[in-house]
């Protein structure tokens, strides 16, 4: 096979676009043409101030010529517009283009892009100036066009407008233009009003020098609350609220430079704005005079406002409140008054009429203090709203400072940035080569390609402070993917697959250089200007992760950075370490400079301790490595994450590593045991593990800090000698000694943790109690009122309820006020009140209601006396009683209440507020975080959280230092619950290298998703079995970096799932008598009976009793979630009617329904347990399909060698050496993650094994994943053979790396592959009549393909392997299976890398190959570096019936053909 050296990919690929061009120039010509003009014409004409006229394209209505670039100037009376009226047109489609441009140059919004042919149509500029350009290339031609334009005057209508991106688009960029129009988002897009919270600027420089013209189209604004902002040199123009129905008004500015700026806030919004500007005064630089002159109306016309509407607050308590607010005081958004989720409620629309309960606005039924509406978040039910009382609105004059130029900290460089329409030319740093690039730059370059190509670039010269000033370039604008990130490199070439290209230059605080010049050219051009041969350049390194967007270094601590990542490293435990700080896409350490405790407790807490222990200073865990991110850290000492302190700035220091800091994180944590609420045995949590106190020394004074830390306001007494019951685990604390102003008993004086000489005999106990007096709470006797007045010291932002001493709905009631739990007094409450607690806590109504301490006397302040409700209020604080804290009742008169369903909730959490009690296994390999925002690696993770889109959830963090198989665990409390109940959650798991989330409930796994299910959010609910369990959340770190997972909005309540009820029992239930009054699955287990080791009769334990499944209705489903239960990848069959003959017992399930995504037969829809119409007769039977599992034993020459030992039934055994051969030996060490084998051995060569002989007389071809797949004699059949005849092999290489292969099926992902329209795909593509119908490994599996649709005649898909990991044989094998089917197929050609630089091609197949996957094998002669599949359209395709595609890809060592050679 003849070897050629190849260029590298990217040069592939533009070889690949070069034969196309090629096979471009060989285009049928599919009619027959009546003439053809030997020789073109010239085109492109000026029309100056007509009132109509006509263009044709050349020798209209003859064929136009090849290579045709013609340009037409339209200039029509000042004031007017131009109608082109295009009455007929045939194009050749997707080749030829006639652009239609809004203005006078090839910079100016494009009208429309015509090719093809269609029907006459009409288009409307927004000016009095069009630019026409007709563009063809170098084969077919056709007709061509026929247009007439005529001049028209408005008659009130507005110009039609140039696309925007719709209502979310918020540019602030600078744009070098001397004419256009510019709008508010949304505007141009359908006339859509702008959206809420918008800050735009745009920097406009006109670059003739001359200054603007401004005239205004539209203009509907909020009025006094939206601005619309001019800035003009020193001069300032503000404009708000509805211009008048006149044509517009003008300004004219003072200089060539104009910043317009454009906010909106979170309220009400309206239509928007439109203006144009153009330059005020002609130059001979531009293509057309200024339209909107002195001599016109414009100048002197004022721009008419309306007065302000009316404003939107309230009078009084609000009643008669029908604004449009829809937000609390405390940002949630309101819940709809005809919804009843997430909270059940009673004022519904329709009940209550007379309120105005309008969709989710701030209304005030039950007359309260101020508008207030029911939560969307589950955890927070009700708030009072974001809405202003009538006398407190003022409308003070709007003060607006100027917003900085677009790259103030770069210095006054015009060149910094900027918006380009262009398809050629060039751009640079700041003060490129002469001074150099400026400190602190920050440059965004947004250019376009007129003709709606992608761009080549190139880097014509490129010199930085690599690591520290880059280049990034976006495919698209600032949210497309990066194309790289670049600093100090040679000389190189990149291509865009879009029309648009953002290029972001940013320089850190310190050296700086000569800095970069990029050229660049539209694809479309067949010369580029300035010509640069791409092919002659290398092409562009990527330097840095460019999935991080991190800013540069040496950003200022005032630039936002949302979140970053901290570890501790180098310790001696899982809360020791070094600090390192994840910044810029790189670890880095901080400097101990200024760092104090409280910038330990920030950092201690984002790593979920409760706090710090301690700082050391000067590397006490040795230095770090890499860039010192932090110096003189500043924390106040309650901020959520490391990036909110103040700091000098990312990089900025004076120090070495030698003064790097390191800490101890301490997740201490107290409690109270085998009393109740306010009294109970002490123990602390340290080190992760509850143990006691001992009591020695233990006074007052510490029960004092103990209480205070509980939320008590002190203690009453201490109690030693395990007065509460002796506790277990470690004593970690004795001869405790406070001072009595501390917060935390962790910061008092012991001997060392776990020191002491007690034994649990001495365990201390307390009793809290600190009951606030009235005179302590309210400093005036308020009058009687529904709510406290907002001046008094009283708060109720967080007011709740809740019922104590008693059961799930039942108790002594409890009110949470002013960051303390107190009673409600029993004097005149009745059904009215019991009726509004009720329903405030979720409830449908209540039961009953007792005073005089029925359930138990409280303690703190009694809040609540003589409570008088109408029944209808949404919540207890909305009725009228005597005042906050104001009684004269004694805790022998609290109050209780019994409820009525529904059933009550254990757990709400959307993780917005803290983690509501879930706690980190401090034991596990790692921590769950809470977050905000995205996550810090790219394609994997969420990038806002489920319940708002801003609010926080937790996740794990998969990069490094993380390895495969880490887990992180997510405990909830402990829930004093029994029997079914409803867990829902949601959940984000999405990458390439997803390890695994599972979701247990106690032991039981319920819940578990081990490949990536989307970059979205998903919803479930499971019924789950609780008995005195907690939930636990378990992440597992995947392959790679790509595996993070997050949970959000967790759900936890008594009963069954509304969307998983169970079935109907059988309509003939068993007799009472044998059905069990209460079911225990405490002891619950799956077992199969009378059959062997993967089959036999299904068994269930329920009750401490086997039973079997009864089969009615069961099928694959059921079979596959049995068989995973028990262990098995999956079942083989499934049989009815006893096959393995009837059981005994109870029959213990009927009617099971599963979906076949349950882990267990629990969590599958069924009859309650023992109610069935069935007979042993008809038991359900399994088979279970077994993993065939391979080792080697014994060896003695390395790990890669031994005695063959196969496991089958659940029993390791050994494989008879009779008929074994080379293809034998390849299949069992490909299938141990070897490459291939070395050496094979009979007779026993590493020893004689014991147990079953199961396989003689193995059969292999060599390309089998399995020795399962293999003939042989049959399992456990071996003609006599003897354990002395046992076989041996010797394997090749090492284990391979995950992801260093090129072998891949597809089935979990793309192993790694690069692909440039090939898509990953199951079941048949888009099209008849060409494609796979299924894939070649299973039927029901992956495979990748070219859709036709996506690709133009002779364009090329392809995909690339990963690099092989170097030390392949020069031998070696490659198999692939590959569909080509329809009747535009063109090529599939396979190249080869050699593992230098040099390619080959050792496949190539064309056309229609017919509906079959075939299976190609190839013997390779060089060692393997690469693997690219090239799929090409037919270049005379004309339908979609073009799919190629691939599947299992394996490369093996040595040759192909192994024949049935021996060994030894």
């Amino acid at each position: 096979m003849q070897q050629v050296a190849m260029a590298p990919l990217w040069l592939m690929v533009l070889a690949v676009g070069g034969a196309l061009a090629a096979s471009k120039q060989e285009k049928p010509v599919q009619h027959e043409r009546a003439e053809r003009q030997a020789a073109p014409i010239a085109c492109s004409g000026s029309f100056t101030n007509q009132t109509y006229g006509t263009i044709e394209s050349p020798y209209y209505p003859n064929d136009y010529y090849n290579g045709a670039n013609c340009l037409w100037y339209i200039t029509v009376s000042k004031g007017a517009i131009v109608q082109l009226v295009l009455q007929d047109y045939v194009i050749e489609d997707g080749w030829d283009f006639l652009f239609i441009y809004d203005g006078g140059s090839l910079a100016s919004p494009v009208i429309a892009t015509i090719t093809g042919t269609g029907p006459p149509t009409i288009y409307n500029s927004t000016s009095n100036v069009v630019l026409l350009k007709f563009k063809t290339d170098g084969s077919i031609t056709e007709r061509g066009f026929h247009l007439d334009f005529y001049e028209r005057f408005y008659q009130g209508a507005p110009p039609t407008l140039p696309p925007d991106d719709g209502p979310d688009d918020c540019p602030s960029t600078r744009i070098y233009s001397s004419e256009g129009y510019l709008s508010s988002p949304g505007y141009a897009a359908g006339y859509q009003n702008y959206t809420n919270d918008l800050h735009c600027v745009w920097e406009i420089i006109n670059p003739f020098g001359t200054s603007f013209n401004i005239w205004f189209i539209a203009f509907d604004l909020e009025c006094d609350a939206d601005f619309l902002n001019i800035y003009d040199e020193g001069v300032f123009h503000t404009y708000s609220c509805t211009m008048d129905d006149r044509f517009a008004c003008n300004i004219t500015t003072t200089g060539p430079t104009m910043t317009i700026e454009f906010t909106s806030d979170a309220d009400t919004t309206a239509k928007g704005w439109f203006l144009g500007y153009e330059s005020s005064k002609y130059t001979n630089l531009q293509e057309t005079a200024p339209q909107h002159t002195g001599d016109d109306p414009w100048p002197g016309r004022a721009c008419q406002i309306e007065p302000p509407p009316e404003p939107d607050c309230y009078t009084g308590t609000g009643a008669d409140y029908r604004g449009r607010v829809n937000v609390t005081e405390n940002g949630y958004t309101c819940q709809r008054w005809d919804s009843q989720t997430p909270h059940f409620h009673v004022y519904s629309p329709d009940r209550f009429p007379q309120y105005g309960l309008e969709e989710n606005y701030c209304r005030n039924p039950g007359n309260g203090y101020k508008p207030w509406c029911y939560t969307t978040s589950p955890s927070v039910r009700i708030e009072y709203c974001d809405v202003r009382e009538c006398s407190e609105l003022t409308t003070p004059a709007p003060v607006f400072e100027a917003p900085p130029a677009w790259n103030d900290t770069a210095g006054n460089f015009t060149e910094c940035g900027g918006q380009l329409y262009l398809d050629a030319g060039s751009i640079a740093s700041p003060g490129y080569p002469i001074t150099g690039y400026p400190k602190n730059a920050v440059c965004v370059w947004t250019i376009i390609d007129p003709h709606d190509w992608g761009f080549r670039m190139i880097f014509e010269d490129a010199s930085m402070e690599c690591g520290y000033d880059y280049v990034t370039i976006y495919d698209g604008g600032l949210d497309g993917p990066q194309i790289g990130r670049y600093c100090d490199r040679e000389t190189c070439a990149l291509e865009s697959t879009q029309s648009t290209v953002t290029v972001v230059f940013t320089s850190d605080s310190s050296i700086t250089g000569r800095g970069w010049k990029i050229g660049f050219g539209s694809m479309y051009i067949g010369t580029i200007y300035p010509a640069f041969p791409i092919l002659n350049y290398q092409p562009c390194t990527s330097v840095i992760d460019f999935a991080l967007t991190s800013p540069a270094p040496g950003t200022p601590s005032g630039t936002v950075v949302p979140y970053v990542d901290v570890l501790l490293v180098d310790g001696n435990g899982y809360n020791t370490g070094l600090v390192e700080v994840f910044y810029n896409g790189q670890w880095g350490s901080i400097c101990d400079d200024g760092f104090d405790m409280a910038d330990a407790d920030v950092i201690c807490r984002q790593l979920g301790f409760t706090g710090a222990e301690a700082f050391y200073e000067e590397a006490y865990f040795n230095e770090g490595h890499g860039p010192i991110w932090l110096d003189e850290l500043a924390c106040n000492g309650d901020e959520s994450n490391l990036a909110e302190c103040a700091h000098q700035g990312w990089g900025i220091h004076n120090c070495q590593h030698k003064e790097d800091v390191g800490l101890e994180c301490t997740d201490f944590q107290i409690r109270l045991a085998d009393g109740d609420f306010d009294h109970g045995r002490l123990e602390v949590y340290h080190a992760g593990q509850w143990g006691t106190v001992c009591d020695d020394n233990f006074g007052l004074v510490e029960a004092n800090v103990a209480c205070r830390q509980l939320g008590f306001t002190g203690a009453l007494a201490s109690q030693p000698t395990a007065h509460y019951g002796q506790g277990t685990g470690p004593i970690w604390m004795d001869d405790v000694k406070c001072v009595g102003n501390e917060t935390s008993l962790h910061q008092c004086d012991i001997r060392e943790w776990g020191s002491h000489n007690c034994d649990h005999s001495e365990d201390i106990g307390i009793i809290c109690d600190a009951p606030m007096t009235t005179t302590e709470m309210v400093t005036t006797t308020p009058p009687p009122t529904t709510l406290f007045p907002p001046n008094g010291i009283i708060t109720f932002s967080s007011f709740s309820v809740r019922l104590v001493h008693g059961g799930p709905n039942y108790g002594r009631i409890e009110v949470f006020v002013n960051g303390t739990w107190g009673s409600v007094c029993d004097d005149f409450f009745g059904p009215n009140e019991a009726r509004v607690v009720c329903q405030e806590l979720g409830f449908v109504d209540f039961i009953s209601w007792s005073g005089g301490a029925h359930y138990g006397q409280g303690t703190g302040p009694i809040w609540m006396d003589d409570v008088s409700c109408t029944g209808k209020e949404p919540s207890l604080q909305f009725c009228q009683h005597r005042g906050w804290g104001v009684e004269n009742c004694g805790h022998h008169e609290d109050v209780g209440v019994e409820c009525q369903g529904p059933d009550r909730t254990l757990i709400a959490c959307d993780f917005d507020v803290n983690t509501c009690n879930f706690t980190s296994d401090s034991s596990a390999d790692f921590l769950w975080r809470r977050r905000t925002g995205r996550t810090p690696s790219s394609e994997t993770g969420p990038s806002f959280d489920h319940t708002s889109g801003n609010g926080y959830y937790m996740y794990i963090e998969a990069s490094s230092p993380r390895q495969r198989g880490d887990i992180a665990r997510l405990w909830s409390p402990v829930f004093d619950a029994y029997g079914t109940h409803c867990l829902q959650f949601a959940y984000h798991v999405y990458g390439d290298s997803i390890g695994a989330l599972r979701v247990l409930v106690g032991n039981d796994l319920v819940f578990m998703r081990n490949t990536s299910q989307g970059n979205m959010w998903h919803d479930t609910k499971i019924d789950v079995t609780m008995n005195q369990d907690q939930i636990i959340f378990e992440g597992e770190v995947g392959i790679g970096w790509r595996g993070d997972v997050a949970i959000d909005d967790v759900l936890l309540y008594s009963g069954s799932c509304q969307s998983n009820a169970a079935t109907e029992a059988p309509t003939t239930p068993v007799p009472a008598t044998t059905i069990p009054a209460v079911i225990n699955l405490g002891d619950y287990d799956i077992r199969l009976m009378d059959g062997g080791y993967s089959y036999g009769r299904v068994e269930v334990k329920v009750n401490g009793e086997w039973g079997t499944i009864c089969d009615d209705g069961t099928g694959a489903n059921e079979a596959r979630v049995i068989c995973r239960e028990l262990g098995f990848p999956d079942y083989e069959t499934f049989h009815w009617g006893a096959f393995y003959g009837e059981g005994t017992g109870k029959i213990w399930l009927s009617d099971l329904k599963c979906t076949g995504d349950e882990l267990t037969v629990r969590g599958c829809n069924h009859a309650d347990w023992g109610v069935n119409s069935c007979t042993h007769a008809h038991d359900l039977s399994v088979v279970c399909k077994q993993e065939i599992v391979v080792r080697l034993a014994d060896g003695t020459d390395g790990p890669n060698s031994g005695r063959v030992e196969v496991r089958y039934d659940g029993i390791w055994g050994t494989i008879c050496d009779d008929g074994f051969g080379a293809a034998d030996a390849r299949v069992i060490c490909r299938q141990l993650g070897y490459p291939d084998f070395g050496t094979f051995h009979y007779g026993a060569h590493y020893g004689p094994g014991d147990g079953p002989i199961w396989l003689n007389n193995l059969q292999c071809t060599g390309f089998e994943t399995n020795v399962e797949q293999c003939t042989h004699d049959g399992w456990g059949t071996h003609g006599g053979c003897t354990h002395p005849h046992d076989i041996s092999v010797v394997c090749q290489g090492s284990v391979a790396t995950p992801g260093a292969s090129v072998d891949c099926d597809f089935e979990q992902d793309q192993c790694g592959y690069y692909n440039y329209k090939f898509t990953r795909n199951q079941g048949p593509t888009t099209f008849n009549l060409t494609g796979p119908d299924a894939d070649h490994t299973t039927g029901s599996g992956y495979y990748m393909y070219t859709e036709s649709a996506e690709l133009s005649p002779g364009d090329a898909a392809f995909l690339l392997s990963p690099t092989v990991a170097p030390g392949s044989p020069a031998r070696t094998c490659l198999q692939f299976a590959y569909h080509m089917y329809g009747a535009d197929v063109g090529d599939l050609k396979v190249y080869v890398q050699n593992g230098t630089s040099a390619w080959y091609q050792p496949f190539d197949r064309s056309g229609n190959q017919g509906d079959v996957w075939y299976t190609e094998t190839i013997d390779l002669y060089a060692p393997v570096g690469q693997v690219m599949f090239i799929g090409i359209r037919s270049t005379t395709a004309t339908g979609l019936t073009g799919d190629i595609a691939v599947d299992d890809i394996k490369h093996f060592w040595g040759p192909c053909n192994l024949g049935r050679k021996t060994s030894d």
